[in-house]
């Protein structure tokens, strides 16, 4: 054991871990999705004519 955790990222396996019993239904798949969801809605919703600009930006670099 531990072959694939030493070189694999440990990135993944916290993150398995942190979402055990919801996502490992659903696959791993599942948190990419909600991930994006929750990005694109946090951006939805908090959308102020201050930050807009910023936040506007910062997304076009996040899609590219």
């Amino acid at each position: 054991m531990g072959i694939g955790y030493e070189h694999g990222p440990l990135r993944w396996s916290a993150v398995q871990v942190q979402y055990n019993h919801p996502y490992m239904l659903n696959g791993i798949d599942r948190a990419w999705i909600d991930e994006a969801l929750k990005t694109a809605g946090a951006r939805r919703c908090r959308r102020s004519t201050t930050s807009r600009r910023r936040r506007s930006r910062r997304a076009e670099r996040m899609i590219d």
